[in-house]
C-alpha cells in the first residue's frame, strides 16, 4: 500500500522561512546579513562539496560575520527542534520528511547498520518509526540543521551514539566519503550496502584489507564493525546448529548443503536470529567458507569430530 505523503511539504521552504525570521531581525548591518544570508545558500546547495564552506559557525565568534552566523545557526537549530517535534508540530514535518525518504522502498530501514525499522501497527497510519541522523553534526554545522541529504532516517541504536565529541575532521571526512563511495544525494543512502569487509580465520568479522583508517573511523562513529563482528558470531551459531540437524556424513554432503543453504530465503532464519544489519550477511558469511578451499577442508574436519561414525 503507498504511502500517502503531503504535497505541500517543502523543506527548502522551511529553510526559507527560518531565513526570513532571521533577516527580519533588528540590531543586524545589512551588509552583514547579506554576507550571511549568500554564505548560507551557498553551503547548502554546495552540499555534499565540503572542500569550500563559506558559512562560519563558531561558539565564540571573533568578528560580526561569525557572530550573525552564530545568531541564524541558533534559528537553524532552534527549527530543527520544531521539525522533530511529533504532535505539536502541526505540519509534521519530521514524519512526511522520513516517509518521503522511504516511499521507493521495499523496506525500511537503518541507513547506516540496516536494520529493519518498525512501522506503526495502526491499520490506518502508515508512519514508518525512525530516528533522524545528521552526518555532519548539526552543532557543529548548523546551515545543514536542516538539509534534505544531511538528514538520514536510522535506527535508535545508531543515533544515540555519542558521536559530536568524536566525529572526523572535515579532511578525514571527506577521505572516508570517497573511500567508501558515499554519495549523499542518493537515496536511500544504504551504508551498509557500500561496506566491505573479510572474514578471518576465525569466521570472524574484520575490516576490509583496503578499508582506510578514515572509512574505518566513521563507520565506528555507529560502531559498525563490533555490531558486524556479533553478527557474523550469530551467522556461525545458526550454521553449525543447522549443521548438527542434517546429520552431514561426508565433505560432498557439506558442500551441497551450503551451497543450498546459500540460496535459501532470509526469511527462515528470522525465527533463529534477529539480525542487525542487511539479510545478504547470512548469505555472504556462507560464501566465505563455500568458495575458499582452506575454510570448508577445516569446517569439514569440525564437523567430522562431532560425528562417531567411520568415514569410507
Amino acid at each position: 500500500m503507498p504511502r500517502k505523503i503531503n504535497p505541500s511539504f517543502n523543506i527548502i521552504d522551511y529553510n526559507k522561512e527560518l531565513i526570513n525570521s532571521y533577516m527580519s531581525k533588528r540590531g543586524v548591518q545589512k551588509g552583514i546579513k547579506a554576507q550571511v544570508h549568500k554564505a548560507f545558500w551557498h553551503d547548502f546547495y554546495n552540499y555534499p562539496n565540503f572542500e569550500n564552506f563559506q558559512f562560519r559557525y563558531s561558539e565564540s565568534p571573533s568578528n560580526l560575520f561569525e557572530i550573525d552566523c552564530k545568531i541564524l545557526g541558533e534559528i537553524l537549530l532552534s527549527g530543527y527542534d520544531s521539525f522533530v517535534q511529533k504532535e505539536e508540530n502541526k505540519k509534521k514535518v519530521r514524519q512526511n520528511f522520513i516517509n518521503n525518504y522511504f516511499i521507493n522502498q521495499k523496506e525500511p530501514r537503518c541507513q547506516f547498520c540496516g536494520q529493519l525499522l518498525e512501522q506503526s501497527s495502526k491499520s490506518t497510519d502508515s508512519r514508518v518509526i525512525a530516528d533522524l541522523e545528521h552526518i555532519l553534526p548539526k552543532s557543529q554545522y548548523p546551515q545543514f540543521a536542516l538539509h534534505p541529504n544531511n538528514l538520514v532516517p536510522c535506527c535508535l541504536e545508531c543515533n544515540q551514539r555519542e558521536k559530536v565529541d568524536k566525529f572526523l575532521e572535515l579532511n578525514e571526512f571527506i577521505q572516508a566519503k570517497k573511500d567508501l563511495k558515499l554519495n549523499f544525494k542518493r537515496k536511500p543512502l544504504e551504508l551498509y550496502k557500500i561496506i566491505t569487509f573479510d572474514i578471518d580465520d576465525y569466521y570472524s568479522f574484520t575490516p576490509s584489507s583496503t578499508m582506510s583508517k578514515e572509512a574505518l573511523k566513521f563507520l565506528n562513529l555507529y560502531g559498525l564493525e563490533v555490531r558486524f563482528k556479533k553478527q557474523f558470531n550469530q551467522c556461525f551459531n545458526i550454521l553449525m546448529t543447522r549443521i548438527r540437524s542434517f546429520n552431514i556424513k561426508s565433505p560432498e554432503a557439506l558442500e551441497s548443503f551450503l551451497e543450498n543453504d546459500c540460496e535459501l530465503a532470509f526469511q527462515e532464519y528470522q525465527g533463529v536470529v534477529s539480525f542487525n544489519n542487511s539479510p545478504h550477511i547470512y548469505q555472504d558469511f556462507i560464501n566465505s567458507i563455500l568458495y575458499d578451499r582452506n575454510r570448508l577442508v577445516a569446517l569439514w574436519e569440525e564437523v567430522k569430530s562431532w560425528n562417531e561414525f567411520e568415514i569410507y
